[in-house]
């Protein structure tokens, strides 16, 4: 399963709720792999420090994630995806592959006046 952490706002926990995620997974025997395709490379970063077990792979451009990310699915149960901070054509590639889409968002105005711009570009 392909999971996608994406929303065109910096700042809400994108990278910290994957590199979570992949570790909380990891911790419960699952086989998981964090795609790190955040410039910042937070996710990927923390998770190597954290739990070094966890395969890491990082992406710069949006031709890499259309090659390489589909072939992981037979490598891991999971792939963890970490997005830019934008709508960029790296987000819309993962979205493309992804079984599911997750939008971390804070609880703000400015956060839910995002949210619908978010869900229609996820849609």
């Amino acid at each position: 399963m392909i999971i996608a952490i994406v929303n065109s706002k910096g700042g809400v926990g994108k990278s910290t709720l994957a590199g979570n995620l992949a570790a909380w997974l990891a911790e419960q025997g699952r086989s998981v792999i964090l795609a790190d395709c955040d410039s910042q490379q937070s996710s990927s970063e923390w998770i190597r420090e954290a739990m070094p077990e966890v395969r890491v792979v990082t992406w710069a451009n949006p031709d890499e994630v259309l090659e390489e990310l589909p072939p992981l699915r037979n490598e891991a149960e999971f792939i963890i995806a970490d997005g830019p901070g934008s709508q960029t054509e790296t987000s819309r590639s993962l979205l493309m592959w992804a079984d599911l889409a997750v939008i971390p968002c804070k609880a703000s105005m400015f956060e839910v006046r995002a949210l619908a711009k978010n869900t229609a570009f996820v849609r």
